[in-house]
């Protein structure tokens, strides 16, 4: 018990709630108390407290929902319920809520006096081993850094061990002996308790060696000191020389880093529009880099879109592409084609346009991805390909899914003229409805198209339908164009729609993707990166995007700002005044905020249209205890939304934290999607996200599992012993353990199939 433990009672029983307060300072507590949530958010606001003891029932908000509100700000706070009674749906959120401890009205003091002092024991115990934590992870933070600027020390004594023919344990230990002696020579100082048990025995081991050096420590001599080579030590010197020519080859050739790769993808994204030259510039980088990877196949495509002037080196880099993307996963080789087709379309070759288009189509139909197959057959028939009717109303009706809206709309430049066109052929009510989603989230792809004068009357007629209740700016300027139309038909359908519009405005649905690449779109509309100032403008908007609830501006201004004292708030009104200003349709002519601010924080608008890829994949990626073929779909689509890791480039423990909890949540995805797939021996399918669970966790057992059984599906056990040996390889190598019972069992069936 001490008075420096602060306790906050919230109660809206007076007569209980003086009570409560006054034997807790009896017992030598800081109390404060409130009478209603509110009450206490507004002292929490001003206050840290160690714990928390709320009744559930109160008048207002409740005491549940306090609680969740004040961990917003508190995160670290213990808890204790005092309730007259539980019900069942109280009780899971509690739990949820990591609620400390129940007590049940009537209760003893006594028993009231003891669960506190149990709670801020608890609490006491907490805060010292996340000291302790810190005092760690300083320490490792601390070697890290020590052996970043000795970067090849750690990697010299596992490849000295290895050059010698030592297994890799022997190796491993080298490496913890590299560290402890640079630990040694940079704090003699330093508390051993503050070191990891791994260290604690190899410090044990080299002190021990008290005649003659352990081997360990000798490779972390020579790996440390390249002038070290003492009499009788010659096989460990020229040894040394071998690792140390083979890290310097391996060291340039992995430069530069996958970030830098990245980067220049992103710069080149950005600069296409903008200025194509430098935009090629940073593709081409990327290509001569080499390499076989997702970032080579996104440059090739890029060159690709940037060619089409040049329809012959257009091709090439399309071949390149497809050919690349094709050799990592079937997947990315469907929607890799279907991109290349796009720009071989524009570059005039819609023949080799229309054999990409097939080869998407036939591919995407054995992984089981209909979207994909829809956009296929709509492809091929904007290419000219004459096509089944019932073939395109049936991709129409798979994008027209409700979940699936920016499906269409990601695609909609090229489908709305195609569907204009089929439409003034053979009007269908699939495309108008089509059409009519257009219009309402990409009005101004069809004001594009009037403006180019590239559709016939009897096609032009039919956008009119499409925005006959024109809600968005670019919606009305093109009806009003339309009723100075050369024709009579459009003009007086333009003239109806123009005379009758009324109401208000709806504001474009702004789309944040921050999983891989960062990008925010207005509609159809890709919102430059070069408006958006700084990092932390893209940073705070993800920030905000991920949040369900307000959040606290004291959370963002410690989480941003942390040692700018009162300028950190200033900044942070710039960085929201310019992201609104960002996020603003260009010419609104209403008032229109997407970043809402009050007293319990900052958050986006949840009155205006926001669509964010991290709540998208948490919604379609819950696991169900029996999976139906519509789980499946859901899951794919989670897996397909996942393109890289969470703001890759953002350090910040927010960050940190989402990004290795998405990782997880993207993982057991992936199981559970492989289990139903092998259970149903969808032999294409199950090798397609066996390879992308490997691609997030190439160690992970299950996934070389899946994709053995899948080549031997496939009648190809050659494929399926190659998987074997490389995954043996891999877990020797890395982790020192055998494969798991299953997958030699598997291993063994591959090889009496083959005799």
């Amino acid at each position: 018990m001490s008075a420096e433990e602060k306790i906050l009672v919230i109660e809206d029983d007076d007569s209980l709630r003086d009570d409560l307060v006054m034997i807790l300072e009896d017992e030598g507590y800081w109390v404060q108390s409130a009478a209603s949530g509110l009450d206490a958010l507004e002292l929490a606001h001003r206050q840290n407290f160690d714990l928390v003891v709320s009744d559930i029932r109160m008048a207002g908000m409740d005491g549940l929902d306090t609680l969740e509100r004040l961990q917003q700000q508190q995160p670290s706070v213990a808890t204790l319920i005092i309730t007259g009674f539980t019900a069942e749906a109280d009780s899971i959120r509690a739990v949820r809520l990591g609620v400390g401890d129940y007590l049940k009205k009537p209760f003893e003091l006594s028993e009231f006096v003891a669960a506190v002092a149990r709670q801020l024991h608890l609490h006491r115990s907490r805060k010292q081993r996340k000291q302790r934590e810190q005092s760690l992870r300083q320490t490792a933070t601390w070697a890290l850094e020590k052996l970043a600027n000795h970067s090849k020390s750690g990697r010299l004594a596992w490849a000295t061990a290895s050059e010698m023919g030592l297994s890799p344990e022997v190796a491993g230990q080298a490496q913890l002996a590299v560290l402890l002696e640079l630990c040694q020579q940079t704090s003699p100082q330093l508390d051993p308790e503050g070191l990891p048990g791994d260290l604690l025995n190899i410090v044990e081991e080299v002190r021990s060696e008290a005649e003659e050096v352990s081997l360990p420590a000798r490779i972390a001599q020579v790996a440390l000191h390249p002038n070290f080579s003492p009499e009788g030590e010659s096989t460990l010197a020229a040894a040394w020389e071998r690792a140390n020519q083979r890290s310097q080859s391996q060291e340039e050739s992995a430069q530069p880093q996958r970030r830098r790769r990245t980067s220049l993808l992103q710069l080149g994204r950005s600069q296409e529009a903008l200025n194509p030259a430098e935009a090629r510039t940073h593709f081409e980088a990327v290509v001569q880099e080499g390499g076989s990877d997702r970032e080579q196949v996104e440059a090739l495509l890029g060159l690709c879109r940037l060619s089409q002037s040049e329809p012959d080196r257009c091709f090439s880099y399309a071949q390149q592409a497809v050919t690349l993307a094709r050799s990592l996963n079937g997947l990315l080789g469907c929607v890799s084609a279907l991109q290349a087709g796009l720009s071989l379309v524009q570059a005039g070759l819609k023949k080799e346009a229309i054999m990409f288009y097939e080869q998407a189509g036939r591919v995407s139909r054995e992984l089981g991805q209909p979207l994909l197959e829809a956009k296929a057959i709509l492809a091929l028939s904007a290419a000219g390909s004459e096509m089944d009717p019932q073939h395109i109303q049936r991709a129409l009706s798979s994008l027209l899914e409700v979940s699936e809206r920016f499906e269409l709309l990601d695609e909609a430049w090229w489908i709305a003229p195609s569907l204009l066109r089929l439409q003034a052929r053979a009007p269908h009510p699939l495309q108008e409805k089509a059409l009519a989603v257009i219009g309402r989230d990409a009005p101004g792809v069809f004001l594009r198209l009037v403006q180019a004068g590239s559709l016939e009357p009897a096609a032009r007629v039919h956008i009119i339908p499409a925005l006959k209740d024109p809600k968005h700016p670019a919606a009305l300027e093109c009806v009003k164009l339309l009723a100075g139309d050369s024709s009579t038909e459009v003009r007086g359908a333009a003239e109806v729609v123009v005379r009758s519009a009324v109401g208000a405005l709806l504001p474009p649905t702004v789309r944040i993707y921050t999983l891989g690449h960062f990008e925010v779109f207005r509609g159809d509309e890709r919102i430059p990166d070069q408006q958006f100032r700084s990092s932390k403008q893209r940073f705070l908007l993800s920030r905000l995007a991920g949040s369900r609830r307000p959040v606290p501006t004291e959370r963002i201004i410690d989480d941003f700002w942390p040692d700018s004292g009162e300028g950190g708030r200033s900044s942070l009104n710039v960085c929201v005044f310019h992201l609104r200003k960002v996020l603003r349709p260009k010419d609104w002519p209403e008032e229109l905020d997407y970043i809402q601010r009050d007293n319990m924080g900052l958050q986006l608008n949840p009155q205006l249209p926001v669509w964010h890829d991290v709540n998208e994949v948490l919604a379609l990626s819950t696991p169900e205890a029996n999976p139906t073929e519509e789980t499946v779909g859901r899951w794919k689509k989670a897996v397909d939304l996942y393109r890289g890791p969470y703001l890759e480039t953002c350090y910040m423990d927010w960050a940190v934290t989402t990004r290795e909890s998405l990782e997880v949540t993207i993982l057991t995805c992936l199981r559970s999607l492989l289990g139903v797939l092998t259970s149903q021996q969808r032999a294409a399918e199950t090798l397609e996200y066996a390879n992308r669970l490997l691609e997030l966790d190439k160690y992970c057992q299950e996934g070389h599992l899946a994709a053995m059984k899948a080549h031997l599906w496939l009648g190809r056990p050659e494929a399926s012993i190659k998987q074997f040996e490389h995954c043996k390889k891999l877990l020797a190598r890395e982790l020192q353990i055998e494969p798991s019972i299953a997958i030699l069992e598997a291993h063994q069936r591959t090889l009496l199939s083959v005799k």
